[in-house]
């Protein structure tokens, strides 16, 4: 099986009415393995940060009100989801994640499939002394079929909610448990987006590719930090990136 990947919808996405669709046709694409997927907040983390605009409320507070808000746009997935992919696995708790990742066992990497119909933009980290992160166009390829030529497993989705493996419980009481590859944490405030927090939770779990969905226009991006520049990828991404994730940006 291959190492587990971990995706990320926008949540502006989710006013859109086939972005379901769109994803399982992604996925079917992809190979055989664990997709981990958050989904972002979209419209309702906007109106909390024009709250925060017009009041200045406690940046910390506000910080994990967001988080636990996440809850709802994932349990709003979770309903539209179902709609496509039969037997949706869904991980609410931190004991379910672990459990899950644990019985993927002992992975192999393998290539990506050629998804078409996408615009996708893909940065990878190369060699630390050469740069903090590499980026660039890294070539498809199909996954391995049986001898029959038929797939022996698929691509599986795995939607997670957020505060399963980030929450202020855990990050006031013991943070270094939350640790993952590179030892960073997200940051407290408005500069963490679902874009950060995908890619804390792909450093979490060991996986060395995460894919954000988006629904603007990613293929004019040359670098990460073009993407970061324009405001369409959150700047931790960066840090993340640098410690051995490769970040793709997919408009769906």
């Amino acid at each position: 099986m291959a190492i587990p990947t971990v995706l990320k919808i926008g949540g502006s996405l989710l006013s859109q009415t086939d972005w379901p669709s769109r994803l399982n046709h992604w996925l079917q694409t992809q190979p055989a393995g664990l997709y981990f997927t958050i989904v972002g907040g979209g419209e309702a983390i906007e109106a909390m940060r024009e709250l925060d605009r017009i009041h200045t409320l406690d940046q910390t507070a506000m910080h994990w009100r967001c988080i636990d808000m996440l809850e709802a746009t994932f349990e709003v997935a979770v309903e539209l989801l179902e709609r496509v992919i039969p037997n949706l696995k869904t991980v609410r708790t931190s004991k379910s994640l672990c459990s899950i990742d644990s019985s993927a066992g002992q992975m192999k990497s393998e290539p990506m499939a050629l998804a078409t119909g996408f615009d996708i933009a893909t940065f990878c980290p190369i060699a630390p002394e050469a740069s903090a992160y590499g980026s660039g166009k890294m070539p498809f390829s199909p996954p391995h079929p049986s001898a029959d030529g038929q797939q022996q497993e698929r691509a599986e989705l795995v939607l997670v909610t957020v505060p399963s493996f980030y929450n202020s419980d855990s990050y006031e009481s013991d943070p270094n448990r939350m640790l993952g590859r590179g030892n960073l944490l997200p940051q407290i405030g408005w500069q963490t987006t679902s874009d950060t927090l995908a890619m804390f939770l792909a450093s979490v779990i060991q996986s060395n590719r995460c894919v954000l969905f988006k629904s603007c226009s990613v293929e004019s991006f040359a670098t990460l930090e073009d993407a970061v520049a324009a405001g369409v990828a959150d700047s931790q991404v960066l840090q993340y990136a640098a410690s051995g994730i490769r970040c793709e940006l997919i408009t769906l």
